[in-house]
């Protein structure tokens, strides 16, 4: 230890701060005093640039970030010491080895947090992902899942018209095929006589072509030089039957759109909304929405951990899964689909849900094929 050393520990002083050496306490605490007046004199700056228009609003930050500058070097010259005095380099040091630390330790957690965020999954999706231990050789597997309402179906007209009935209200619960409304739709009425009364002319033709050719035929018997004449009349006879096919089609098409005028419930469930009244006209191109069904079923993505059960499983595949909150009740239910992935996958089932018995947030549980 230096005589220097010796001499700043007599005087209780901290190296670095040589130059209170001799001075009594009072006025070694001017150099704390002016310190604190700093401190706080910026501090307050930074409070006043904030809350004012004094400054530009985008040079704000810049203004923030030189007020913190400078109260860090307040810091360091009147309560820490440091200055560029030979005996300050040990606390200088001290200093940046721990701001390393400190830098080294935020960052480093940081760059963990951001990696473990980017490459695992969102903690709702965890959960219902949750794998139970795996069984003995020969025993089927248990998947868990959540239970998730059924997605809404949306019915909008078909044609365009004025709503001449409406069957079902919101709130009412509905079989599959039910009438709810009806359009009178005057664009289905014209194409409907128009392609009657097509099919009316060609099949007149059709009877006088086969009437004409029937005569032609009995004279070309008699007067071979009418041959030319019952060919003609064959190419015609087949030209028109070829129009009255067509327009038996056209038909039979304007008779299966009369059913775009009738809204039916696409599915067992409930009406959740009704958007149209009696009297209303409604446009087809405008894509309106008339009805919101709720399907009577419920969507279960179970986790499946093994690759060999989801092989095991096909959709259209009958399943059978209990509910934890209806004491391990059991329900049918369909594959839906198979989604595979990295190390397992996860299988969607869609199951008959009358009376809303299966209500989103439940646990399922299901038993795969063993491996």
């Amino acid at each position: 230890m230096t005589a220097n050393h010796k001499e700043l520990l007599a005087l209780d002083t901290a190296p670095g701060a040589e130059e209170t050496r001799g001075q009594e306490l009072w006025q070694g605490a001017q150099g704390y005093f002016l310190g604190l007046v700093l401190s706080a004199l910026l501090t307050a700056l930074a409070f006043f640039f904030t809350g004012s228009d004094w400054l530009w609003g985008p040079s704000i930050p810049v203004a923030l970030s030189v007020l913190a500058v400078a109260q860090i070097g307040v810091h360091l010259a009147f309560f820490l010491h440091l200055t560029t005095a030979p005996d300050s380099v040990n606390n200088s040091l001290a200093l940046a080895f721990g701001t390393l630390i400190v830098a080294l330790v935020i960052g480093g957690t940081l760059w963990i947090m951001y990696h473990m965020n980017l490459n695992m999954p969102p903690m709702a999706q965890m959960e219902p992902m949750a794998q139970m231990a795996p069984p003995a050789p020969g025993q089927s597997r248990a998947a868990s899942g959540v239970i998730e309402a059924a997605s809404p179906i949306r019915v909008a007209a078909k044609v365009s018209g004025l709503v001449r009935s409406v069957d079902c209200e919101a709130g009412a619960h509905v079989r599959q095929g039910q009438l709810c409304a009806t359009i009178d739709a005057p664009a289905l009425k014209q194409a409907m006589t128009q392609s009657e009364s097509a099919l009316r002319t060609t099949q007149a033709r059709v009877a006088q072509d086969r009437a004409a050719l029937a005569a032609a035929q009995a004279r070309s018997a008699r007067r071979p030089a009418a041959g030319a004449r019952v060919d003609a009349l064959r190419a015609a006879l087949s030209r028109d039957e070829r129009d009255a096919a067509s327009a038996q089609q056209e038909l039979d098409a304007a008779k299966a759109r009369q059913d775009d005028a009738k809204i039916v419930a696409p599915t067992d469930g409930v009406v959740l909304a009704r958007n149209i009244q009696a009297g209303q006209d409604v446009d087809a191109d405008a894509k309106q929405l008339l009805f919101l069904f709720a399907p009577e079923e419920a969507i279960i993505a179970f986790r499946v951990s093994s690759p060999a059960s989801l092989g095991a499983l096909k959709p259209g595949e009958r399943v059978s899964f209990t509910v934890e909150e209806l004491r391990k009740q059991s329900f049918d239910g369909e594959v839906l689909r198979i989604e595979s992935g990295h190390g397992g996958g996860q299988v969607v089932v869609r199951a008959k849900n009358p009376g809303a018995a299966l209500k989103p947030g439940m646990k399922a549980s299901l038993q795969t094929p063993a491996e």
